[in-house]
């Protein structure tokens, strides 16, 4: 913007200031989309509307939109683009598209997260416009075309519902592993997998699907063996990694897997690990290959929304959820990592007091650092299932009552014990998850409440 328009109204130094903000503020925006580095401090919402405002500016296509809110939601980058198109984001053939020009910031902002996370190893990723049930299905897809004449996949069995789907929905054969209990915490049944193999034999197995976060007691797969087995019989890895992008010992766990073994794709949910609505998934792979095939295998064009809220977070997280780490960069996401890690040591003491005074105990899951268990033993089966709408209508929302003898049937595949992971759990409880942006408050707060509850049910009140 030109200022000296305003010369005659204006002192001359008035101007030079204004003149010098405006060059500062392009300075940094020019510099954020030559460089795609997650920046040290994280920015302000004035700065990042200027950013979009910037993006869209110079767009050469036409507004469709008739109504203004979808106009501001969409932050009038609406046509969508070719996303999945690596050369020409690479490349960067079309510099007037915003929507190209956001997906290859947001990419890269992740980028940088995932190597601050722990992945040491070179990669490619991509933010897509589809929750995690659907990224499974795109990447068994990816395994399909590369090796088609295998019909099956292992699957380390996760009681959540979406995956499972996405492998029966790709058209495969699941071969279903329950996990194994050791003192209480569900691991993963290495023997059981090698029997399969054998049986079936691994040229007509596609893949091994394991996954790293998930409801305590189970506890993370073991990705470093799995991916040994993988590289040896030539059977392709899916770490299911939903939650597991927030925590710095899971992202660990998968670059060492990748450096023992194999590890193709790992997927993860953008709501779950950078505070965004639902509807996005982060693709990582150590391999161009297969990531090429992956691009191939997802659709031409796509919404641009995931791309948009991801690079809107990484640059500036919102201060509601954070309450002093108002603006989210390198450092203050670091701060916000240490916080959830000591939230999650608080919230199993609390917890762990709790079920002294009330005669039950702590699963102890050392392989999960995110989720939490407390048995409810000594509650009557009647008030098994009440407990969880009663949280609800306190306004607690995301812990689990699991009463161990619910039968779920998905796709004609009956699994006993649903929730639990495994056939042979018979103990109820109930799991909470210290994930990234709870604070103490919400810790308190949901003690005291779980309280009040169990009081009311252990003594009839």
């Amino acid at each position: 913007m030109d200022l000296s328009v305003y010369k005659n109204i204006l002192s001359d130094s008035y101007i030079k200031k204004g003149q010098d903000a405006i060059n500062t503020k392009h300075k940094i925006i020019d510099s954020l989309l030559y460089h795609k580095k997650l920046p040290e401090e994280g920015w302000t919402d004035k700065m990042i509307e200027d950013l979009l405002l910037e993006l869209t500016r110079h767009t050469n296509l036409k507004n469709i939109l008739i109504n203004d809110m979808v106009f501001k939601r969409n932050c009038n980058i609406h046509h969508g683009c070719s996303i999945f198109d690596v050369k020409r984001l690479k490349k960067e053939e079309i510099h007037s598209d915003a929507g190209i020009i956001i997906n290859q910031l947001a990419n890269s902002l992740l980028s940088e997260l995932i190597k601050l996370m722990g992945i040491k190893r070179p990669f490619e990723c991509a933010v897509i416009p589809v929750a995690t049930g659907m990224s499974v299905i795109f990447s068994v897809l990816t395994f399909r075309a590369l090796k088609p004449n295998a019909r099956y996949v292992i699957w380390s069995r996760i009681d959540q519902k979406s995956c499972f789907k996405g492998i029966v929905s790709a058209g495969f054969i699941p071969v279903i592993v329950d996990t194994k209990c050791h003192n209480g915490e569900h691991t993963t049944d290495i023997d059981c997998i090698q029997e399969h193999i054998i049986r079936i034999g691994a040229e007509k197995i596609s893949c091994i699907v394991s996954t790293t976060s998930c409801f305590a007691p189970r506890a993370c797969d073991n990705i470093e063996v799995i991916a040994e087995i993988c590289d040896k019989n030539n059977i392709y890895h899916l770490i299911n990694n939903a939650y597991g992008l927030s925590n710095r010992n899971l992202m660990k766990r998968i670059n060492k897997a990748s450096i023992r073994g194999r590890v193709d794709i790992f997927v993860q949910s953008t709501d779950k690990n950078l505070c965004v609505p639902v509807g996005g998934a982060i693709i990582v792979s150590f391999n161009n290959e297969i990531f090429s095939k992956f691009i191939d295998i997802c659709s031409e064009q796509m919404s641009n929304c995931a791309a948009i809220d991801t690079a809107i977070t990484l640059l500036h997280m919102g201060r509601k959820k954070y309450v002093e780490l108002l603006h989210m960069g390198r450092k203050k996401y670091v701060e916000l990592l240490d916080e959830c890690e000591t939230m999650y040591k608080y919230l199993k003491f609390e917890m762990l007091k709790l079920s002294n005074k009330y005669n039950e105990r702590i699963i102890e899951s050392p392989g999960n650092p995110i989720s939490i268990a407390l048995t409810l033993s000594n509650v009557p089966q009647l008030h098994l299932l009440q407990i969880g709408p009663m949280l609800y209508v306190r306004n607690v929302s995301g812990a689990r009552v699991v009463t161990a003898n619910e039968r779920k049937i998905i796709s004609n595949f009956t699994f006993e014990r649903w929730g639990t992971h495994c056939n042979k759990c018979d103990v109820p409880y109930l799991t909470a998850a210290a994930s990234i942006g709870i604070v103490k408050s919400d810790v308190d707060i949901f003690i005291e409440k779980l309280d009040k509850i169990f009081y009311n049910i252990y003594f009839n009140k």
